[in-house]
């Protein structure tokens, strides 16, 4: 069927977006973290995300193949409008241009804040 849509993350995407991640962690140099990320971890970093700083999965038929986010870059005032932005994609569904959407989403939703 290859049903594509970008949504808003949601709690229950976590496992699924900290396994991509972690794997980035173990297999490359990409996220300068040395150490898979934490569940609990996880669980803090999603409550600090929202509107203005969303997560976003891309899915196909109901399975997530990555995520991306909008973070907050530093705490000084001159960067309120700054953001960093984080796109992973399932390491078995690299090179197919899946993100490329998502990339789009984060960046009109950002525009809008």
């Amino acid at each position: 069927m290859n049903q594509f849509q970008i949504r808003l993350a949601t709690e229950a995407d976590l496992p699924v977006i900290n396994d991509i991640y972690n794997h980035y962690v173990l297999n490359s140099t990409c996220t300068y973290q040395i150490e898979p990320e934490r569940m609990e971890d996880r669980l803090k970093w999603f409550a600090a995300h929202g509107p203005k700083h969303p997560v976003t999965v891309a899915e196909m038929d109901g399975k997530v193949l990555g995520w991306g986010s909008l973070s907050k870059f530093h705490q000084r005032a001159a960067y309120a409008n700054t953001v960093e932005n984080s796109i992973y994609i399932h390491h078995e569904h690299r090179r197919k241009k899946l993100m490329r959407p998502a990339s789009s989403s984060l960046s009109c939703n950002r525009s809008s804040v």
